[in-house]
């Protein structure tokens, strides 16, 4: 184990290399086909914009190739990202994804099993080989097109289809070499990569952190909490049985998803909080929760201004900091520092997701309700 751990180390930068080398050259590669294919003395011009309209064509091609396969395999698509456009299927909403906010750099898919029943590992696999699969067959169907049409005279004046098809044939062949080969240590795993994880994962071990997993990726792409699958949540909870770090992921999911109930359960939500506190002590996510849940549904801004957390957050938890907080304002009558930290609240929403948050949208509107009738 040590010496295969050993080999992967020296050997991963060079595959990271020879994946990078092989799709830049592609890309170039195709990038000419583009030019060469406008016969205008503008053509450099044109054709950089049609090797752009190209790339964001075939990175589609791809991305659907994934969520076809996952339709096709019993699952819903939760995220649809391809190049800078994307769309919220479970929020119905556009937006626009700059590279930032995107999990790899052409666009990605979030799918997520509609059932126990058809999440396998067979079904997974074929998920994860769907965008390939996709963009291998678009390669193949293109350099036929190509070649077939390199016969033909060309429309003097316009453009050479034979050459465009086959910018597209060289574009979508090097998404799927790009997307097979190793991703660089520290980005998000390829498509190969998760075919091989999956692959290699002991089936017991898989079962054990699949659920956790999904789970909080649905989370973290904006999916309200409420909406989570319950059969999951509560596969999370079976597999977590004797795991202290599984079991406290899923008691803080659990404290989420109640907090983002309509009303919330003033009684459950405060025996979850006490009972996590108890189990795992206190962190700054829980003291945000608690100071939401006193402010907000038990009416008791002194307990907020207690618990609330004094100290620097993560990016991540600062939306729920400032809610906290601008709850707790709101509830104390300072209408002009809930406002302020409500609009702090959005704009670190904003610097996390192109995506907007149903759950935080209800809490703004929440404490502006306290604002208005603070007692």
């Amino acid at each position: 184990m040590i010496v295969e751990t050993g080999v992967q180390t020296i050997v991963r930068p060079f595959q990271t290399i020879l994946s990078w080398c092989l799709t830049v050259g592609l890309f170039i590669a195709g990038t000419v086909c583009f030019i060469a294919s406008i016969n205008s003395e503008v053509a450099p011009y044109f054709g950089w914009l049609l090797s752009l309209v190209a790339l964001w064509f075939v990175v589609l091609v791809h991305e659907t190739g994934h969520a076809v396969s996952a339709a096709a395999n019993g699952w819903r698509v939760a995220v649809f990202v391809a190049g800078p456009l994307g769309f919220h299927v479970e929020n119905r909403e556009f937006a626009y994804v700059p590279r930032t906010k995107r999990l790899e750099l052409a666009g990605y898919v979030l799918p997520y099993p509609s059932s126990c029943e058809v999440w396998t590992r067979k079904r997974a696999i074929c998920i994860s080989a769907g965008g390939p699969a996709a963009s291998a067959l678009f390669t193949i169907a293109l350099a036929i097109l190509a070649f077939l049409w390199a016969g033909r005279e060309k429309n003097v004046g316009l453009y050479d289809p034979s050459l465009i098809a086959a910018g597209l044939a060289i574009f979508s062949l090097a998404i799927t070499v790009g997307t097979l080969l190793p991703a660089p240590a520290g980005k998000h795993p390829s498509d190969g990569q998760s075919i091989a994880r999956l692959v290699r994962t002991p089936e017991a071990e898989w079962r054990k952190t699949r659920s956790i997993i999904r789970l909080a990726a649905l989370a973290k792409h904006k999916l309200r909490l409420r909406d989570l699958p319950l059969w999951m949540l509560e596969d999370a909870r079976t597999q977590a049985k004797g795991m202290h770090e599984l079991e406290q992921a899923v008691a803080a999911l659990t404290i989420g998803i109640v907090l983002d109930s309509a009303p919330v359960e003033k009684q459950s939500a405060r025996q979850l909080i006490d009972e996590y506190r108890r189990m795992n002590g206190e962190s700054a996510w829980l003291s945000c929760c608690d100071a939401y849940l006193a402010a907000v549904w038990e009416n008791d801004p002194d307990r907020g201004r207690t618990v609330l957390w004094k100290t620097p957050v993560d990016d991540d938890l600062k939306p729920l900091r400032f809610a906290a907080e601008a709850a707790v304002k709101a509830r104390e009558g300072s209408a002009t520092q809930a406002k302020q930290l409500l609009t702090e609240m959005r704009s670190a929403i904003g610097h996390r997701s192109a995506f907007t948050d149903p759950t935080f949208n209800d809490i703004e509107r929440q404490v502006e309700a306290i604002m208005l009738n603070p007692t």
